[in-house]
C-alpha cells in the first residue's frame, strides 16, 4: 500500500531547513523544539524537499527512513505522530488535497450490540443480526451524522421531536428517515436478549407490568393487540409500545409507524419496538412475518424496557 506523504509533516517535526546532503543520506545534527529545545537529527535529503512538495512513500520506505535515525529522533517523532498515523493521515491524491476532510464535532455512535451476533438464535440468526446491525443500523447512523450539525448531533435524538424547526424540506426528510432509523434500531437492539424457552413466561413486572395491565386489561391482551398490529401492517415499518408524552397518568399506547418513523416524532416516549422491515427477518423466516412476530416475544428484554419506562431515558 502506498500513501501520499506530505514532506511538511516531517519538516515540521524535525525543524525544517533545506540543506542538502550526499546521496548516501548522511545525517546532519540539528536542533529543534518539541516542548523544549533538545538535540535531534534529520535526513538532510528529506529536509531538502520543498515545503509544498508531495512525495510518495510506501510503508516499507517510511520504516527504512526511520531506521537511519538515532533513537532520540525516533522517540521525538513517535511522540508527535507514529509511522502508522503518518501513513493513515493522508490518502493518495492527484489534486494535492487530502482525499477526505477530517471529522469535527461530536458524532452519534453506532452503539454495539449488548450480546454476540448469535445470542438470539434460533429466533434471529447470526447472519441477520450482523447485516442488520453492521450494515443497516450503521448506515442510518452514518447518514444522520452527515445531515446534522454539531449541536444537533450532540443532543440527538431530541431533534426528532422538533422536525418542524428544520426549514429545509430535503434536510428534514433526511433527518426523519435516517435519524428515525438510527434511534429505532438502537432501541430495538438494546431491548432484546437471549431467548427464553417459553414466551408465555417472558413477561414484565413492577411498574411497567402494572401500567400494561392497567392500560390493556392484561399482559395477554396487550400481547395479542401488539402481535395483530405487527402482522397486519402493510409494507415496511415498526410497531411500538410507547408512553404518551403529554400524559400525567403515564398512559400507554400501541402504534404502527411507516418506514422509519418513531413515536419521538409525535412527542412520545418509545418503549418497545418491533422491526417488520423484511431485512429484519427474511433470511430466517422468508415471507412468514407471522412466525417471526410470534417467536420474537421470546427475546424481548423486559428489564431493559422497564428501565426506559422508569427513567424516561432512552438507551
Amino acid at each position: 500500500m502506498r500513501a501520499t506523504f506530505k514532506s511538511t509533516a516531517f519538516l515540521q517535526v524535525y525543524g525544517g531547513g533545506t540543506t542538502p546532503c550526499s546521496n548516501r543520506h548522511r545525517l546532519r545534527r540539528q536542533t529543534w523544539t518539541l516542548g523544549r529545545r533538545r538535540s535531534g537529527y534529520k535526513c538532510a535529503s528529506v529536509a531538502a524537499l520543498s515545503l509544498t512538495q508531495r512525495t510518495e512513500y510506501s510503508r516499507r520506505e517510511l520504516l527504512r527512513a526511520f531506521s537511519l535515525l538515532p533513537a532520540t529522533a525516533v522517540f521525538a517523532y513517535t511522540a508527535a505522530m507514529t509511522v502508522q498515523q503518518a501513513a493513515a493521515a493522508v490518502a493518495p491524491s492527484t489534486t494535492g488535497a487530502p482525499a477526505t476532510a477530517p471529522k469535527t464535532g461530536a458524532e452519534i455512535p453506532v452503539a454495539p450490540l449488548p450480546y454476540p451476533y448469535n445470542a438470539l438464535e434460533p429466533v434471529i440468526d447470526a447472519k441477520t443480526m450482523r447485516l442488520h446491525h453492521d450494515k443497516h443500523f450503521a448506515g442510518y447512523v452514518s447518514k444522520t451524522n452527515a445531515a446534522l450539525n454539531e449541536e444537533q448531533r450532540r443532543t440527538f435524538p431530541a431533534i426528532l421531536s422538533r422536525l418542524s424547526t428544520i426549514s429545509d424540506r430535503a434536510l428534514r426528510e433526511t433527518v426523519r428517515n435516517q435519524g428515525g432509523g438510527a434511534i429505532n434500531h438502537r432501541i430495538f437492539f438494546q431491548t432484546m436478549r437471549a431467548p427464553v424457552a417459553d414466551a408465555q413466561k417472558n413477561v414484565p413486572d413492577g411498574a411497567l407490568g402494572d401500567a400494561i395491565a392497567r392500560q390493556f386489561g392484561s399482559f395477554e391482551a396487550f400481547q395479542k393487540e401488539f402481535s395483530r398490529a405487527a402482522k397486519s401492517l402493510f409494507g415496511s415499518g415498526w410497531i411500538w409500545l410507547f408512553e404518551l408524552g403529554n400524559s400525567t397518568r403515564r398512559e400507554l399506547r400501541i402504534g404502527t409507524f411507516a418506514n422509519q418513523d418513531s413515536p419521538l416524532m409525535q412527542g412520545n416516549l418509545p418503549l418497545l419496538g418491533l422491526d417488520v422491515w423484511e431485512h429484519a427477518y427474511y433470511l430466517r423466516y422468508g415471507p412468514d412475518r407471522g412466525a417471526y412476530v410470534d417467536a420474537w416475544w421470546r427475546v424481548v428484554n423486559w428489564p431493559a424496557v422497564a428501565r426506559i419506562f422508569e427513567s424516561r431515558q432512552l438507551p
